[in-house]
């Protein structure tokens, strides 16, 4: 499909700029090119919300990523006081591990500190529950549960604003921290500043369009 697009675009090019020497351009031909660009353009803006949508839909392994910048700034409290690393024991339920929560995440973590991760699932063996095991950490759907505090939010479930044309998240991955492992105020943590995606966009496709009309000039002045 994509290489027969871009055969047709080449001869809209043709038609519009090559296909008669000295003459100029047609108003069909010129319409019918102007048509395949805001084709091509619209294409690109579609791929790149797309893309911008897909990344705030794995909030587990998002949270992955939070955990370990927690533990990060709880490196030098866990060096000084009572808490060690050999206690911390992680539970992620079956929402954050069905999000992003891979083998490879959960590495990146226990390959820096040496901690415990266990999953609730479906299958005998990842069949953990809150009561039966001594957990520190919760990745975890539920904000709310009995002995623990939430120290981090994930963002997920995307869907577009189309009225302030914007990406609208809710609340879909909760970080939960038993409740007195760690004082609260020991920690501070900054949130990043996204982005803003949409000057982004709007910045390439005013790139594309400016390029493709200085090379349809540079064409034409060829022709001459």
């Amino acid at each position: 499909f994509n290489a027969c697009a871009a055969y047709g675009l080449s001869k809209l090019h043709a038609m519009a700029v090559t296909a008669r020497k000295g003459a100029g351009m047609s108003f069909i031909s010129k319409g019918l090119y102007f048509c395949g660009l805001m084709a091509v353009v619209i294409t690109m803006i579609g791929s790149l919300l797309f893309l911008r949508l897909s990344m705030e839909n794995y909030p587990g392994g998002a949270a992955v990523e939070h955990l370990k910048n927690h533990f990060e700034a709880a490196t030098e409290i866990i060096t000084q006081q009572a808490p060690k690393w050999e206690d911390v024991h992680v539970h992620i339920d079956v929402a954050a591990a069905m999000t992003g929560v891979s083998l490879f995440g959960q590495r990146s973590v226990t390959q820096h500190y040496p901690i415990q991760m266990s999953k609730s699932g479906y299958e005998a063996e990842n069949d953990a529950k809150y009561s039966s095991r001594s957990f520190t950490h919760l990745l975890s759907e539920e904000q709310s549960v009995q002995g623990y505090h939430v120290v981090d939010t994930i963002e997920g479930f995307p869907s577009l604003d189309k009225r302030n044309l914007r990406i609208v998240t809710n609340p879909a991955i909760y970080i939960l921290e038993r409740d007195g492992w760690l004082p609260k105020e020991d920690i501070t943590r900054g949130t990043k500043r996204k982005p803003n995606w949409y000057y982004i966009v709007i910045a390439l496709s005013g790139f594309i369009i400016a390029a493709t009309l200085g090379l349809q000039k540079l064409a034409r002045q060829r022709m001459l």
